[in-house]
């Protein structure tokens, strides 16, 4: 038998210990991994052979917790990540009206007002730049919403409306909107019949999956809803589908899904369902997670927002666990993860053939670490947060930041870790995940010494595990992917540096040289082509 495709001249990571330097693939699976000079007698007449000229090859990285339609969104849309002041902001904003025609609705997002200095950007400041335009911005971490006058008077938004259970409106002194919706009342705006959203193209969706492939990443856990679907399953049915995708759909979906009868792992290698999304909580940027003791250096007795009952919250996953369709909750606080392992274990008696998981985890109590690995529960974390959310953990959780982020709590505890990056919150880059899960401090190097480094970084191996594995434990596919061994799918990230050997800003300098997924090369950086 002739390989249809072979690495040469690598450092092939099979597992802990375990290195080859030439892997063999025919179709999409690999055959054999080992050295050179074993397996040049699988070259064929038609055999691509690509020369790794030494790099590191890793299985294909997994995003196991990415927003795709949003990504793709904002690519085409105002980014506010790079604006460090109110001021920048409102520049950026005031560009992107000259651009846009009188009365179109401009839409995006990405800003931190954490890092303006204000509590709270009002409708105010956007009206003072785009006056006839209506303006909806997200959030960085998406749980709040910047509009201005003209967009609230769209969506019908005044002194009159109720505010939603689970969400925020910000008013002024008279009661009046102030310009900021956070959690539930985001909805206000975006289920309006006055928003008008430009639509996603194909060629967004396109250009989203490529920018995922140029990050080594061949799998990714979409955390979206159905018109997305629609158009991967267009892909997929094209054979045009270049990255894996296991799909979790928005808990409204839930009545859809149980009389259809459709169940955690329904698909192919290529697209398939994993489950239903639930909110437990906000998020910490919004100070809206919702937490066991009051925040720091907020009004007393604020504790964040819970996004549902705990009995609703408890009744939706027992109905779906019954129904054989896994939960993934979205939990960032101590209280909401609390609850959400309570949820869980009352529904433990009915088990969906994929696990259930906790998205975010990002503060825990100690005991409620050791339950994951209890009750069989995936922790999946975007250990990219980390980058951005330092000072602001520091200044709302204080003490508590030495039980944040607990990475090294949860393996230890024998728990399945699953990394992604909650693009586009953070980058989808999962090198630049690494780097804040084993050094735990920013881009350029704050603190020192690292964030509780000591107490909860975790060694690049166990990060690489948490990109590959985990996420393949996640979706039960631990059989196929996260591993360079044979019978298991051919999806390679090679690397321009071995990162298992570095730490420090080299973690962060690698780039992904090439992609291979199902056996075919999907991507090449262009001085390596």
């Amino acid at each position: 038998m002739h390989a249809d495709l072979l690495l040469l001249g690598g450092r092939i990571f099979v597992r802990s210990r375990q290195w080859g330097s030439a892997l063999a693939a025919v179709g999409d699976r690999i055959i054999a991994v080992g050295q050179d000079a074993d397996l040049l007698a699988l070259r064929g007449p038609r055999t691509r052979v690509v020369d790794l000229r030494g790099r590191l090859a890793l299985p294909g990285f997994t995003d196991s917790h990415v927003h795709l339609g949003s990504l793709a969104l904002g690519l085409s849309r105002i980014r506010l990540d790079s604006a460090s002041s109110l001021r920048e902001a409102l520049r950026l904003v005031r560009r992107r009206v000259r651009a846009t025609p009188q009365g179109a609705w401009i839409t995006g997002g990405g800003f931190d007002k954490n890092r303006w200095g204000t509590d709270s950007p009002t409708r105010q400041d956007l009206d003072s730049v785009s006056p006839d335009h209506p303006v909806a911005l997200r959030s960085r971490d998406g749980h709040s919403l910047w509009a201005n006058s003209l967009a609230l008077r769209k969506c019908g938004i005044s002194a009159r409306t109720r505010t939603p259970p689970g969400g925020r409106i910000a008013r002024d002194e008279e009661g009046r909107p102030s310009g900021l919706l956070q959690e539930a009342a985001v909805a206000l705006v975006f289920d309006s019949p006055g928003f008008e959203e430009p639509a996603l193209t194909a060629q967004d969706l396109t250009a989203a999956l490529r920018l995922l492939l140029r990050h080594g990443i061949t799998s990714a856990h979409l955390m979206e809803e159905t018109p997305l679907f629609s158009s991967l399953q267009a892909l997929r049915q094209e054979l045009k589908l270049p990255v894996r995708v296991t799909l979790y759909r928005w808990l409204a979906a839930l009545d859809e899904l149980i009389a259809a009868d459709v169940h955690s792992g329904l698909g192919d290698e290529w697209l398939r369902f994993g489950g239903v999304k639930l909110f437990a909580d906000g998020s910490l940027g919004s100070q809206t997670a919702w937490l066991l003791r009051p925040y720091d250096n907020r009004p007393a007795r604020d504790c964040g927002v819970a996004a549902m009952p705990i009995e609703e919250l408890r009744a939706h996953v027992k109905r779906a666990a019954e129904a054989r369709i896994a939960c993934a909750i979205h939990a960032i606080g101590d209280r909401a993860n609390a609850e959400a392992l309570d949820a869980l274990a009352e529904a433990r008696p009915a088990r969906p053939p994929l696990p259930h998981r906790v998205e975010h985890c990002q503060l825990l109590r100690p005991d409620d670490a050791r339950r994951f690995s209890q009750l069989g529960v995936v922790a999946s974390m975007q250990p990219c947060h980390i980058l951005g959310d330092i000072d602001a953990a520091e200044r709302y959780w204080g003490r508590r930041c030495r039980h944040a982020y607990p990475l090294k709590s949860l393996l230890s505890s024998g728990a399945t870790l699953a990394f992604g990056s909650d693009a586009p919150v953070e980058t989808p880059n999962p090198l630049a995940g690494m780097y804040a899960a084993v050094e735990r401090r920013t881009a350029d190097g704050r603190p020192a010494a690292g964030w509780y480094r000591r107490k909860q970084g975790i060694s690049a191996l166990q990060a690489i595990s948490a990109y590959t594995e985990g996420p393949a434990l996640a979706t039960g596919e631990s059989h196929l992917k996260g591993r360079l061994e044979p019978g298991y799918l051919a999806d390679v990230a090679g690397l321009s540096k071995d990162i298992t050997r570095k730490r420090g800003r080299a973690l962060l300098d690698a780039r992904v040289d090439l992609v291979i997924a199902g056996g075919r090369v999907r991507y090449r950086r262009r001085s390596q082509a």
